[in-house]
């Protein structure tokens, strides 16, 4: 049995599934300390979302595409801008506090911060909000040439003290909502 069937069959223990043909959705969760299955007014893929982002531990960074290949493995770059559009919409968000889903661990591809609540602009007051809250969580964050915020991923060359990645692979991120599930 591959990883992704493992964690596919280990995800479904906890929740009830719906199947279609473009992706999997969860139409019910059974962790207690959950949210988002209770409210109505979202859709499965956007419950979907929130619960994998929900699972990204303070310190650590996943992208858009990530989520996107964690609950629908084959949607490629229209299921990344989907993720976006539904973290963008997200209802968990309170002003001044850390979000319960914490929609400003996702960043682009690229490694820059994307978006934040809606607003792509750079010198937006919300992605500066964004910037801050990864700084307070310990994510390495730096300009880039072009003079956009970056997610800094150390090449190794520190032997003495090497850092981690800040960034979740597929694998691990599939794990952490695993870990959440149980």
């Amino acid at each position: 049995m591959t990883a992704t069937k493992r964690f596919k069959a280990s995800l479904f223990k906890s929740h009830s599934v719906i199947r279609s043909e473009k992706s999997v959705l969860f139409s019910k969760c059974s962790r207690n300390s959950c949210c988002v299955c209770e409210d109505a007014k979202l859709s499965d893929f956007e419950k979907a979302v929130y619960h994998v982002a929900a699972s990204i531990t303070p310190g650590r960074v996943t992208t858009y595409g990530t989520i996107a290949k964690v609950i629908k493995p084959a949607g490629g770059a229209r299921a990344a801008r989907a993720v976006g559009t539904a973290l963008r919409k997200n209802p968990y968000w309170k002003e001044g506090s850390i979000p319960l889903v914490p929609c400003h661990r996702v960043v682009a591809a690229d490694r820059t911060l994307g978006g934040y609540m809606g607003v792509k602009d750079p010198g937006s007051t919300q992605l500066a909000r964004k910037r801050d809250l990864m700084r307070l969580e310990g994510v390495p964050i730096a300009r880039d040439h072009q003079g956009r915020w970056t997610i800094v991923v150390h090449d190794g060359s520190d032997t003495v003290r090497p850092k981690p990645s800040p960034f979740l692979s597929v694998d691990e991120l599939r794990a952490l909502v695993e870990a959440s599930t149980r």
